[in-house]
């Protein structure tokens, strides 16, 4: 319950909140959201603390080897049913002249951060959720790493490299993690790469980029895959998006997502989801379609509710949430 009580302690502070953040120095960042839900995806109403922030000192890429650093924060609390997890990504960052930058210690997966849009099914946290703990996520990574308790009885170690690059139009990024568990018989590699290519406005479609990448996770014994490709257009009002994905496993998922929203005005928006799951080999595919409303408020604050209908669970879900975003 941690997490919630700190979420409540943080969405009564917002403005305060909201002063800091935007009075960090020009080379300092902080991003992400903290979030607390109202959720019935279990078929009981319960509450739902999800976090996920960012926060670092950009190195200086002027003369000489600019060092910083970089801490990630990804953490859920579900009550009532005594899940209730949260790790790290602390990283040095080292920058490689005006376009490249090298994280060590143990930073995000490039699957996750800063190349794919991670984007909610129609503002519903618990879905989000749902899909991480089963697999049907971006990067195995951090699926192991942050439900490495629920999934394999204890949390993995973790450590690895990352580099991101810029060049014209296009973004890089490449990472390799080592990640190792108790009592297991060997280590796993890890290895992984992302991009994003600005396409510049099409048409009505506005601003159009490209995304995609890989990851491969080997530890001597279990060979599993993850690719995610897509594409999203942002106008002035309305966004639109197109990921596709499969985890290749024993039995291997694909996964297609539709998405979009319209900002109707400053404050008000209405989000939309399509999402078509197709276990290969054997198994029941899965549709799921959601709406959702959000009303944003101050500089970061927002309240949403959304309602999926899904195959996923026996029910369908009604959702209500109140968080910030950095």
């Amino acid at each position: 319950m941690k997490l919630i009580a700190l979420s409540i302690a943080t969405a009564s502070t917002f403005s305060a909140t909201y002063v800091t953040a935007q009075s960090l120095p020009d080379n300092m960042y902080l991003d992400g959201y903290i979030e607390v839900s109202s959720t019935d995806f279990t078929g009981d109403r319960e509450t739902l603390g999800r976090a996920s922030l960012n926060f670092g000192l950009e190195p200086n890429r002027g003369a000489g080897l600019g060092v910083g650093f970089s801490i990630g924060i990804d953490a859920f609390d579900l009550s009532g049913s005594g899940l209730s997890e949260a790790v790290v990504y602390p990283a040095v960052t080292f920058a490689l002249g005006n376009t490249g930058l090298l994280s060590v210690g143990v930073p995000r997966p490039v699957m996750d951060y800063g190349y794919i849009p991670q984007d909610t099914m129609a503002h519903s946290s618990s879905m989000d959720l749902l899909f991480e703990v089963s697999g049907i996520t971006n990067s195995i990574t951090s699926r192991l790493y942050l439900y490495g308790p629920v999934l394999l009885g204890d949390r993995p170690n973790l450590y690895g490299l990352r580099y991101d690059g810029e060049f014209g139009n296009t973004k890089i990024g490449a990472a390799y993690h080592r990640m190792s568990l108790s009592g297991a018989p060997n280590d796993a590699d890890i290895y992984s790469i992302a991009f994003q290519h600005r396409l510049g406005p099409i048409g009505g479609l506005g601003e159009t980029k490209l995304f995609g990448g890989a990851e491969v996770f080997n530890d001597g014994g279990s060979n599993l895959t993850t690719y995610a490709f897509g594409a999203e257009a942002n106008s002035d009002k309305l966004r639109t998006g197109l990921i596709l994905s499969k985890l290749d496993t024993t039995i291997s998922v694909t996964k297609a997502k539709l998405y979009a929203d319209y900002q109707f005005t400053d404050r008000f928006s209405l989000a939309g989801s399509v999402m078509h799951i197709n276990p290969d080999g054997g198994g029941a595919n899965a549709d799921s379609y959601g709406l959702g409303v959000e009303y944003q408020f101050l500089n970061g604050g927002y309240l949403n509710a959304s309602y999926t209908s899904t195959d996923i669970t026996s029910n369908d879900i009604f959702e209500v949430s109140l968080g910030w975003r950095f």
